[in-house]
């Protein structure tokens, strides 16, 4: 079973895409088609989700590199002792 997703603008385009997408869903009984409207609401909520992500990703690095950093100093700590 393959499920299709499809997007369009909350209107007219989204009423001829459900449509459209009806007429195959009668056609191709193995699959499922799914229509979704965009509107403000939905583009606000993935700029949101971009943004989110954006940050964990910045986060994540910054907590890698002052765990290098952390790493490198001991090492260099642990060095000098030893010698």
């Amino acid at each position: 079973m393959m499920f299709n997703v499809h997007l369009a603008e909350d209107g007219a385009a989204f009423t001829a895409l459900a449509s459209e997408l009806r007429a195959r869903s009668q056609q191709e009984r193995k699959d499922v088609f799914w229509a979704v409207a965009l509107n403000d609401a939905i583009d606000r909520e993935t700029v949101e989700l971009f943004r989110s992500k954006e940050m964990l990703a910045r986060k994540e690095r910054e907590a890698k590199t002052a765990t290098k950093r952390l790493s490198l100093a001991k090492r260099s700590f642990g060095s000098g002792a030893t010698r």
